[in-house]
């Protein structure tokens, strides 16, 4: 576990690549239009950074190379909720 203050806590390589590992050890696939993976990375990335939707929405396009709508973010951040939590 990283202390708070230890740079290597924020760095959105080791962060991506870590939630790749897990996403891949638990066998989560998608049904929709996108790979849902993505979608949860995204969120991820808001929550880590405390960041607001819109915010968000230019984090994926920088991290992530496509931009996703803060409205699709919103939708899998209320209305799919149990599948994140179910993971």
């Amino acid at each position: 576990m990283l202390c708070r203050w230890d740079v290597k806590a924020y760095d959105i390589g080791l962060l991506t690549a870590s939630l790749d590992y897990v996403l891949d050890l638990m066998g989560f696939e998608s049904r929709f239009e996108r790979p849902a993976r993505l979608y949860l990375k995204v969120l991820v990335l808001k929550e880590v950074c405390k960041a607001s939707l819109r915010y968000a929405e230019s984090l994926s396009k920088t991290h992530l190379g496509v931009r996703i709508p803060k409205s699709t973010l919103y939708y899998w951040e209320v209305r799919h909720g149990d599948v994140v939590e179910g993971c």
